[in-house]
């Protein structure tokens, strides 16, 4: 069997939460894989960078883990940020049959289990529920800040899509402000288009697992 996380946010394989889930998963002799996203452990390529993930990017390194373990059962976790890849990962594949298809017409693996620890469903509605509390701001100052520190190590790149949306998000005074410029670099036209996508909701009556 292998445990596939999804890391929260500005996470990579090297900084999961305490290394509990690494003792668990390895007393049962399982593998852990981590499912990373673009522009957090390496510099990106191209213009495309989602903190919540890529939901093509997500079904691409399910379709790897298929094609390198192809009996194994995958059990898929995530973590804060990343349950939104997980939930949007499992709501365009087909979930209990034994040999799932990817949109991409792809074998992909059996997914057996799947868990979300800490998640955040609709972003602007727990933002907005936070208000102005001491515990919110603080939490918040420290997300938009992190999220800075990625785009500043990719900044070249993202500037060259579009320079305007790059210096809005190095601006932006709030968590808020921040993904509401960012939209552009993760592939949207306009923010509510992202925030809809995004929103885990949209995609729980397709999960059957």
């Amino acid at each position: 069997p292998i445990v596939a996380v999804c890391p929260g946010l500005r996470c990579t394989a090297q900084n999961l939460p305490g290394d509990r889930i690494h003792d668990i998963v390895r007393s049962r002799g399982w593998r852990l894989v981590s499912l990373g996203r673009r522009g957090h452990d390496k510099k990106l390529l191209a213009p495309r960078l989602d903190f919540f993930g890529n939901t093509h990017d997500t079904i691409l390194q399910l379709e790897w883990i298929a094609q390198e373990f192809p009996n194994a059962p995958v059990m898929l976790l995530g973590i804060s940020a990343g349950c939104c890849a997980v939930m949007l990962a499992l709501g365009n594949i087909g979930t209990r049959e034994l040999n799932p298809i990817s949109p991409n017409g792809k074998a992909v693996p059996h997914i057996v289990a799947a868990c979300n620890w800490c998640p955040g469903i609709d972003l602007r509605t727990c933002w907005d529920a936070m208000g102005d509390t001491w515990e919110g701001k603080c939490l918040e100052k420290i997300m938009y800040t992190n999220l800075k520190f990625t785009m500043s190590d990719n900044s070249d790149v993202l500037k060259g899509l579009d320079e305007e949306a790059y210096n809005a998000c190095a601006n932006a005074t709030s968590f808020r402000q921040f993904l509401d410029a960012h939209h552009r670099f993760a592939g949207f036209a306009t923010p509510d288009l992202y925030f809809k996508h995004i929103c885990p909701r949209k995609k729980g009556p397709f999960i059957t697992i």
